[in-house]
């Protein structure tokens, strides 16, 4: 009985356990973008094709370039585009 007590507990903490942000970012132009992600002092640079998306990235705030372009805070989940070079919320 105290072990399907203690099942019970654990499936529902588990159940109720916080969810990670995530952020998308689709490249709405109609040429290539460079994108620059800074995150947790980690930097990756993706070179996003027109209409090309990244998932799940900025899973706890992070900083986004597009080209040379100075960084955006980002904090949160979401979806934002690159519309004429630049980061636009699509929220």
């Amino acid at each position: 009985m105290k072990v399907a007590l203690f099942l019970s507990v654990a499936v529902a903490v588990v159940g109720v356990a916080p969810v990670a942000s995530a952020l998308t970012i689709i490249n709405r132009d109609a040429d290539e973008r460079q994108v620059t992600i800074v995150e947790a002092n980690d930097e990756q640079i993706f070179i996003l094709d027109p209409e090309q998306s990244l998932h799940e990235v900025c899973m706890s705030g992070c900083a986004i370039a597009i080209g040379e372009e100075d960084a955006v805070e980002v904090d949160g989940d979401g979806v934002v585009a690159i519309v004429d070079g630049t980061l636009v919320s699509e929220q």
